[in-house]
């Protein structure tokens, strides 16, 4: 299990990882997909790029609202399995026209994500992402029984605090730390 305080942390733990088309599973109330402009990472007059300077510009974009987004810029995630709780679920299908369903996908300039209630189904283990937000209505303890529940032991799991979250209570905060704690302690 690795631990981030905010999005620029969880970038650097995804970098430090050198993730290829991973399946995340990501649990929480928000897609942080939110596309940056390409202008505020490359400029034409900088010359040629190469990885490490890509990373280096995506790191200075990378807030809340983004992080996933440039994630699947970079090539780390190949899909977005999103496990959301209920009312974030109803909000977003209600957006996107789909109503009376458990999951649908969206794509994103090809890009495919999933947004559903329920946790990802397939063969591969997925590496987990833990939001601070998703805290704010599931216990550590319903969360770790989900987990348990995936028919593939996740790869690796990553809480987010979210601490540059302004909307994280500190309940949220507090489930956070004992998360981490139980997580240890089931093996996962």
């Amino acid at each position: 299990m690795l631990a981030a305080a905010d999005a620029r942390e969880l970038w650097q733990v995804y970098t430090s990882l050198q993730l290829r088309g991973s399946l995340l599973l990501h649990f929480g109330r928000h897609l942080h997909f939110v596309e940056v402009p390409a202008t505020e990472i490359y400029r034409p007059d900088q010359g040629s790029l190469t990885a490490l300077d890509l990373n280096t510009a995506y790191l200075k974009s990378v807030n809340n609202r983004n992080y996933l987004w440039l994630a699947a810029r970079a090539g780390m995630f190949r899909k977005i399995h999103y496990l959301l709780d209920e009312e974030a679920f109803r909000e977003k299908s209600a957006e996107a026209g789909v109503l009376g369903a458990e999951e649908f996908s969206v794509s994103d300039n090809g890009f495919p994500r999933v947004l559903s209630l329920r946790p990802v189904d397939g063969k591969e283990p997925p590496l987990v992402t833990i939001d601070g937000s998703w805290l704010e209505g599931h216990s550590p303890e319903e969360t770790v029984a989900l987990l348990k529940k995936l028919p593939v032991k996740p790869e690796i799991i990553i809480l987010s605090a979210s601490e540059d979250d302004p909307g994280r209570t500190a309940a949220a905060r507090e489930r956070i730390a004992s998360l981490k704690g139980l997580l240890a302690n089931a093996g996962l």
